[in-house]
C-alpha cells in the first residue's frame, strides 16, 4: 500500500505584540522546556489559547448565532 502524504496546511498568521506579566512570561518558557523538541513560548501560547477557546462552550454557542445571522 503506497504511502499517503497529505499537504502541508498553510494558515495565515497574524502578528501581535503584548506584554504579559514575568511569572506568566517565565512560566511559558518553563512548560516549552518541560515538552522539550522545538517548543518555544509562542506554540505554547497558541495551544493555551486554542483549549480555551474549545472548551467555552457558551462562547463557541454564541459564535455560532453570529454566524447565522451573518450568513
Amino acid at each position: 500500500m503506497p504511502i499517503r502524504i497529505e499537504p502541508k496546511k498553510v494558515v495565515p498568521r497574524k502578528k501581535i505584540t503584548f506584554s504579559i506579566p514575568e511569572p506568566l512570561w517565565e512560566m511559558t518558557g518553563k512548560y516549552a522546556e518541560y515538552l522539550g523538541g522545538g517548543t518555544d513560548r509562542i506554540y505554547v501560547i497558541e495551544k493555551i489559547l486554542e483549549a480555551f477557546f474549545e472548551q467555552e462552550k457558551d462562547f463557541r454557542r454564541w459564535l455560532d448565532g453570529q454566524r447565522r445571522f451573518a450568513s
